[in-house]
């Protein structure tokens, strides 16, 4: 379910792991920490779904969704 939700936020631009924490509280997911999300960015970007982006300052690393992840999005959506 985390995984859906990242990529489903994802989907308006590329965010950082604080921005995504932010707003999936805000939409209701109280219960997961940094300690689950960052596993849950690992994981996505290794099947290739998200990719990371350094900033230009460097000190954070943002996430864009990709071609594939967008697709298995929608596919996810339509099951």
């Amino acid at each position: 379910m985390l995984d859906l939700a990242v990529l489903g936020l994802l989907r308006e631009g590329p965010h950082h792991g604080y921005q995504v924490r932010r707003r999936l509280q805000d939409l209701g997911f109280r219960r997961f920490s940094f300690g689950s999300l960052y596993p849950a960015f690992k994981r996505l970007e290794a099947r290739g779904y998200i990719e990371a982006m350094r900033s230009t300052s460097g000190s954070r690393k943002s996430y864009r969704l990709t071609g594939a992840g967008a697709a298995v999005f929608n596919e996810l959506l339509q099951s």
